[in-house]
């Protein structure tokens, strides 16, 4: 009930992590975040309200506003002569069961004249594997488009490796959970290792 009239009163502020390279030294992009800010010194956390706009439905429209808000600022930023590195933006499982996903997402990307280059997706290894066969021919569709495809929290499921032989991705990024909290176990050191071995002779980039 809270939803539609925060999205309307715009109390959804979006934010840019970014993703630095250390071997280069240089950011090579972001990812778009959502923030909820119920009251001018209240902020509902996305842990909370993600998976309760997942069970309705509602994310759908926050994930359209989030990428629609993305196009905005990258066309000012454009506009304003900035040289711009990509943005990727996250998509829920529940836009694979949308016969409109892909034309909807590059009616707000071409609406705004954003180059395609600079636009990535995001999606989690379970919503991939739940509707994999539709994944498959939706993300290419992307793909085909200029829109690079990214895996996220890769490792946190049990089926990364159908995955990674079924769905053709351009960026892999490992779930946080190998890397702990503190000092990194000697097992997840060797998972590490693996995973990237696998990733390169599968010219996947990994984040």
């Amino acid at each position: 009930d809270m939803f539609l009239p925060a999205l309307k009163n715009q109390q959804f502020s979006v934010v840019y992590q970014p993703k630095y390279n250390v071997q280069t030294q240089r950011y090579e992009g972001s990812e778009a975040l959502v923030r909820w800010y119920y009251k001018e010194d209240c902020m509902i956390s996305p842990a909370y309200f993600v998976p309760i706009l997942e069970r309705n439905g509602s994310i759908i429209e926050l994930d359209e506003y989030v990428l629609t808000q993305v196009c905005i600022q990258l066309r000012s930023w454009l506009d304003a002569g900035y040289e711009l590195t990509p943005v990727s933006v996250n998509a829920s499982q529940l836009h694979l069961y949308r016969v409109d996903f892909f034309t909807s997402y590059m009616e707000i990307i071409d609406r705004y004249q954003i180059p395609h280059e600079l636009i990535e997706i995001e999606m989690t290894e379970t919503a991939l594997y739940e509707n994999e066969a539709k994944a498959s021919e939706i993300l290419n569709q992307f793909r085909h488009a200029g829109i690079k495809i990214l895996l996220d929290d890769f490792g946190s499921g049990y089926s990364s490796l159908n995955l990674l032989k079924d769905i053709p991705f351009d960026l892999i990024k490992l779930d946080k959970e190998f890397l702990g909290r503190g000092e990194i176990s000697k097992k997840n050191r060797i998972l590490i290792k693996g995973i990237i071995a696998l990733c390169k002779e599968l010219d996947i980039p990994l984040l």
